[in-house]
């Protein structure tokens, strides 16, 4: 999220329409008169104490494992002027001189574990490469719709054909974990598969 995304530490209070003191009664709800302002997230992250910050590990990178420290808090974000849905804000601080300072806003529920936030926050890369392939493999981006349901089938299909082809590409090939085994191989598997079962491949429904 931009650094200037505005939000409340708690929920201002909201007058409902009606008639006023004076004037023509009001047709919208709006923001109490003495209700505070709201903050932008740079400014939050600038007042927090130093005990609100942990340290997570969140991603495994191309050069090793990348560690930051975050900070998470409830906040009320602003819709159309008014208190919107009460929402995480994530602010993931680097170990970096200067450090670099990234925000997130995430609907999980409230128990969701502060680790699984963290680890979210590095999902951007994997998604854009996921979009990229769907885009480049099954044809996710290959579609002249003029409906929402005709668009929505093309977009569940191509997923189901690139979730198959993920699907391959892990019994194939090496595990990508950091305890990776040797993958098993390819002609003979193929081999044994036509012995064992002709009609279709075992383990997948």
């Amino acid at each position: 999220m931009p650094c200037n995304t505005r939000a409340w530490l708690r929920t201002p209070r909201v007058e409902p329409p009606g008639r006023g003191l004076l004037g023509r009664p009001r047709t919208r709800p709006r923001l109490a008169a003495n209700a505070p302002r709201p903050r932008e997230l740079r400014e939050i992250a600038a007042h927090l104490p130093k005990s609100a910050w942990t340290r997570y590990t969140f991603k495994e990178g191309s050069k090793g494992t990348m560690v930051a420290e975050f900070a998470f808090l409830r906040l009320t974000t602003v819709r159309e002027r008014l208190p919107g849905p009460r929402l995480w804000a994530v602010f993931r601080r680097g170990l970096g001189s200067p450090p670099e300072l990234k925000f997130y806003l995430s609907n999980a529920p409230l128990a969701c574990p502060r680790r699984d936030l963290a680890e979210l926050t590095g999902m951007r890369w994997p998604i854009e490469t996921l979009l990229e392939e769907g885009k480049g493999e099954v044809g996710m981006d290959h579609y002249e719709t003029r409906t929402w349901r005709g668009w929505y089938h093309h977009m569940a299909q191509t997923f189901m054909a690139h979730h198959f082809l993920m699907r391959l590409r892990i019994k194939f090939k090496k595990n990508t974990s950091p305890h990776h085994r040797p993958g098993t191989p390819t002609r003979g598997w193929c081999y044994q598969w036509r012995r064992r079962s002709p009609i279709r491949h075992p383990g997948y429904h």
